[in-house]
């Protein structure tokens, strides 16, 4: 029998919900440049290199401790920003740099929440416009922080969203089913009229289909392929029914699509 995520049933699909980091946005240009910058404004230098080897292990070191509740699954936003602020102390000091002061910390932590740490995945923004030409809902349902409005506020990615999501402030974290049936909520559409959309299997893909919507696993790698996983987000309006009686998508990108940076912010970077 196949998996929960292998078929959508696309017919009644009203609403699309997409995870954030790694299916919509990416760390830009890395996570080890961008901490590399921060802590280099407070007299630390670290390369970004050791740096960008040292975050995933720091990552998955301290991800036990992200949570709390009897579910492993219940969060705040202060305790996603004392988390966070562990990450970035553990990535420096598995880097080789020591431990960071807690202005370096707060650089790391405030670096990450704007837009200039951040990009659109490949494929996003034209497929946020051809969702939201079709008159579809569209929702962003992320297990991040506060500052992941900002961030999308300053990619111009706003106007796209009708709802987003962060686990944060829903008090739960993906892949409980609370946090989709706050999405849903927001949304105004039942749990089978809603389609996520996700590169985390567990998080993403089985947490949605668990609380009755459907699910894609976005795999840009082709790691997990099957009729449940797709590798380019553009193929996700094809797997979505439109009304003939809505307007076909733009062919334009119009007033939409992520901000580009200024000509002297672009020189700036080298």
């Amino acid at each position: 029998m196949p998996s929960p995520a292998t078929r959508v049933d696309e017919s009644r699909i009203k609403a699309v919900l997409f995870d954030a980091v790694e299916t919509l946005i990416r760390p830009w240009p890395s996570v080890g440049s961008v901490y590399a910058r921060a802590a280099g404004g407070h007299g630390l230098r670290c390369p970004a290199r050791a740096l960008q080897a040292a975050f995933h292990p720091a990552y998955s070191e301290l991800f036990p401790e992200r949570f709390f509740g009897r579910s492993g699954l219940q969060t705040s936003e202060p305790r996603e920003r004392r988390w966070w602020a562990r990450v970035v102390a553990r990535t420096f000091e598995r880097a080789g740099c020591g431990t960071p002061g807690a202005a370096v910390i707060a650089a790391g932590l405030e670096a990450f929440g704007g837009g200039d740490a951040w990009r659109p995945c490949a494929g996003a923004v034209e497929t946020l416009h051809t969702l939201k030409a079709r008159g579809l809902k569209i929702a962003l349902v992320s297990n991040f922080d506060g500052r992941l409005h900002r961030i999308v506020a300053e990619l111009g990615l706003k106007p796209f969203f009708d709802a987003v999501i962060v686990s944060s402030e829903a008090g739960w974290a993906k892949p409980s089913p609370r946090i989709y049936a706050a999405a849903l909520d927001a949304l105004g559409v039942d749990p089978g009229e809603a389609l996520m959309v996700g590169d985390r299997p567990k998080e993403d893909a089985a947490g949605a289909t668990a609380a009755g919507l459907k699910a894609l696993l976005y795999d840009p790698r082709g790691r997990a392929p099957g009729p449940g996983s797709i590798r380019d987000l553009r193929q996700v309006p094809r797997r979505v029914t439109t009304n003939p009686a809505i307007a076909p998508p733009c062919a334009g990108r119009g007033s939409f699509g992520h901000r580009r940076p200024s000509a002297a912010r672009r020189r700036s970077r080298g």
